[in-house]
């Protein structure tokens, strides 16, 4: 991973990093919901800035970037 990357998670609210996520997990199991239904920081989709695609030469059709930027 580069330090670009890492940034770029922090300026989408990157969720707590460490531990096993054990509780969670034993959550999950519990309340027998899925992890999609039971994960505190849901996936959301994943926008690219403009920067980060000329770094990488990214096509522009592959994610789109956030709204009101171009």
């Amino acid at each position: 991973m580069l330090d670009i990357d890492y940034v770029e998670m922090l300026e989408y609210g990157m969720p707590p990093t460490s531990g096993l996520g054990v509780s969670e997990r034993l959550f999950w199991f519990l309340e027998n919901v899925t992890a999609r239904e039971g994960t505190l920081f849901p996936q959301t989709r994943r926008h690219i800035e403009d920067l980060t695609r000329r770094i990488y030469s990214l096509p522009d059709d592959s994610i789109p970037a956030k709204k009101g930027k171009k």
